[in-house]
Formats: structure tokens, sequence, C-alpha cells
């Protein structure tokens, strides 16, 4: 017999799948902080956030009357119609955040409009609103979620240790301040400050800073039309992994199309990789990963393997790749490319005709198919940028 869940199973069902663990929560609520233009977000932990994660910005903030309406399912200020989901240009849009974390934890938010003079405490146990009412509150928002999984006995079993789980919080942190440079980012861990991020003011100095001032930093990017990608790569010499940070319009994905479209454009990829993705929001759909860690482009191969793979082969002193372009697709490629940064800042300008560049695209496109054979992994879309 088929029968209807009752709002309490069907809203930890769906909690379940947009919160996995406390890093989670950390993504989750960054994402609505710099949303809410936040130039500062402190993060304090206890116990890796299975006991105690809070998290503090300077954003917009949320009016007293609207605090109950922000725990609700699909109740968001990012988009209102049809036609905006189709074009999202913010990080969080399904309103289901602050909700689904509600439901699985002991929730208290406070927050207050820069233009209020009074602020708002909002309440919560396991979804269910216990408390709110007025409260002096400093500009912002601050949100406090205790307890998580505690309703969920199966799901809290398997979080990692303390350290475990704080390190991939740090790694929340760390990347979204990779593209965030203006943004100051700290974290306090069981009373302890372990992590301040200042704004560096470029990616640039953001990457030295997390690689090491005396790294080499390689950099190389690309651009057709309003599509761009920029790409940073830090070898490590004797080193058999590869790290590969990914963001599309903002936003950190896990795409397995990606790191092999830039792995296959450089046979020793071996080291730490930042790809930034940049392209026009009605052509990518983000609407495919229950905790938006996917995306899907209009024309994604075309669109990974000439922007992913054709930048690796300029990194000044790379290892050339295994297979070789013909001399006629190098001069496309090279004819193509009008501006190649390096860290230095020295750009490399090479003239090209308006009219060749109209069809340069398409020509090399087609020239390039039978050397970058992009594979399908999966049937099924999840997680990716390729159908």
């Amino acid at each position: 017999m088929i029968k209807r869940l009752d709002k309490e199973v069907s809203s930890r069902i769906a909690a379940g799948e947009v919160i996995e663990r406390p890093s989670s929560v950390a993504k989750e609520l960054i994402e609505n902080s710099i949303d809410a233009s936040a130039r500062n977000i402190t993060l304090y932990v206890e116990q890796g956030g299975k006991t105690s994660f809070v998290i503090e910005d300077d954003g917009c903030g949320i009016s007293f009357e609207e605090l109950p309406l922000a725990l609700e399912r699909y109740a968001t200020s990012k988009i209102t119609t049809l036609d905006d989901l189709e074009r999202i240009s913010t990080l969080g849009y399904r309103g289901e955040a602050l909700s689904s974390v509600a439901a699985v934890s002991r929730m208290e938010i406070r927050s207050r409009e820069r233009t209020s003079d009074a602020g708002g405490i909002i309440r919560c146990e396991g979804g269910t609103v216990t408390l709110h009412t007025e409260t002096p509150s400093h500009p912002g928002t601050r949100i406090q979620v205790d307890d998580l999984f505690y309703n969920l006995p199966a799901r809290r079993k398997f979080l990692k240790t303390a350290s475990a789980e704080l390190r991939r919080i740090l790694q929340v942190v760390n990347d979204y301040a990779l593209v965030n440079p203006e943004l100051t980012f700290r974290v306090f861990s069981d009373g302890k400050r372990i992590l301040e991020l200042l704004p560096p003011g470029s990616t640039d100095k953001a990457l030295q800073r997390r690689w090491g001032n005396e790294t080499r930093l390689y950099s190389s990017e690309t651009a057709y039309n309003t599509n761009s990608v920029k790409i940073w790569w830090n070898p490590i010499p004797d080193s058999r992994r590869t790290v590969m940070t990914i963001f599309v319009n903002g936003r950190r994905i896990q795409d397995p199309t990606i790191r092999s479209a830039v792995c296959g454009g450089e046979s020793a990829a071996y080291g730490e990789w930042l790809v930034v993705l940049e392209m026009p929001p009605e052509d990518l759909d983000v609407n495919i990963h229950p905790a938006k860690e996917g995306s899907d482009s209009e024309d994604p191969e075309t669109y990974i393997n000439w922007y992913c793979k054709r930048p690796v082969r300029y990194f000044p002193g790379s290892t050339p790749s295994r297979r070789r372009m013909s001399p006629k697709q190098g001069e496309i490629l090279r004819l193509h490319s009008q501006r190649i940064g390096h860290q230095d800042g020295s750009t490399k300008q090479i003239p090209c005709s308006a009219r060749l560049r109209g069809n340069l695209f398409q020509k090399a496109d087609s020239l390039l198919k039978g050397y970058h054979r992009l594979r399908r992994r999966s049937s099924y879309r999840q997680g990716s940028l390729l159908r």
C-alpha cells in the first residue's frame, strides 16, 4: 500500500540528502553568508562540529518577521519565478539549507538587518520552532547548530573523529577563501583560534599564502565570448597525487570530467590545481545535485575540451603531453590565443584577424575532436558537468 510520508519523515530524508556531515553545514552556511554580502565570516567549532557549530557574519541580515519563513523548505529570497531558475547567479537558491540543518539539529538563529534598530532570535529543535522573539543583536546573522544528527543516530554514528571532521571544515573554508579574496575568514576550534585568513586582494596572493611564498605559481587563462577559465598549478616533484579544486561561477563542485580534462591536457599533472570557470548563468544548470556539488553546461564537450585542456599546454616549463598535436592544430590554437597571463604579470599577445577569429573556434573544435576524446564516464549525470 502506498502512503504519504508525514512531514517529519520527509524532512529528515531531505535533510540527509543535503547535510552529510559538519563540513556540509559549513559549506551551506558560508554560501549563505557570501550571498548576504558579508565581509567577515567567523566559525566557532566544538568537537569538529559534531557538538556545536556556530557561524557569524556581518551580512545584510534577516528581518524579525521573516525568521520563521527562513526555516521553511523552499522559502528563499534568491528566486521567484521559473525564469529565475534558468539563470541562477547566487550560490543558494532552493531554500533548503536552513530547513535541512534545522531538521537534524538544535538550531538557534540571531539576526538583525543593517537598517533595523532591533534584531530577532528563533530557536528550533528537530525542525520545530520553540522560541521566536525580538532581542538586541549586532547587524548580520549568527547561526548556532548543536547536536548535529541527534535524531538520526545511524548518521551520527558514521561521522569521523573530531579532528577529521575539523579538517574537512577547514578545507571548505580554505577553498572559498581562494575565490573570495576580498573576504576575511576566521575559524575557532574548542575556544582556540586556529585559522585567520585576511583579505589578500587577489586569488594569486591567496594561493601563494596557501601553497607557500616560495612556491613557483604557474597560471594560465583563456576566454571566448562570455566564457572563461583560469587555471593555477603547483607541481609537486616526486608526487603521485593530483589535488584539484574546481569552482564554476563561484560554486565549488566535485567533477571527475573536468578533472580528467585538465589531466588529459598534461601527462605529468601531479600536484595541486585550482580551476575557476565562468560562464553565463543561463548556460549552466546547477540544479542537478542535491548538495549543489555538480552542474551541467549547455555545450559541455566543446567547453571542457577547449577551455580546460588548452590552457594547460601553455604552462612554462611543463612536461609535454605524450600525445602530440599536429602543426596545423597547434597553429590554430596559437592564433586563437589572444592573451595568456603568467605569474610575473607578462602577457603574450598574438595577432589574429577578426575574420579568422570568427571561424576559429569552429575550425579548432572540428580539428581537435579526434584528439580530445572526452569519454562519458557514466550515463547518468550525477555530479558532473557532462550529461
